[in-house]
C-alpha cells in the first residue's frame, strides 16, 4: 500500500525543515556571541589581576631598596 504525500505536504516539511534550521543558527549564534562575551571578561579579569600583581611587586621593590 503506497501512502501519496501532497505536494503542500512536502512543501510544509520543508518549510518546517529550514525553519528548524534558522532557529538552530540563531541558537548557535547567540552561543557563540555569549562564549565571546564570557571570554572577554576572564581577559579583563586576568589582565586586571595581573595588573595588581605588577603594582604590589614594584611597591615591594620601593620599599626594600
Amino acid at each position: 500500500m503506497k501512502i501519496k504525500i501532497s505536494s503542500s505536504d512536502e512543501q510544509n516539511d520543508t518549510q518546517k525543515q529550514l525553519s528548524e534550521e534558522q532557529n538552530t543558527g540563531i541558537s548557535q549564534d547567540e552561543i557563540l556571541t555569549n562564549k565571546q562575551k564570557q571570554i572577554e571578561v576572564a581577559e579583563k579579569e586576568m589582565n586586571s589581576e595581573v595588573f595588581s600583581l605588577v603594582i604590589i611587586k614594584c611597591f615591594h621593590m620601593c620599599v626594600y631598596f
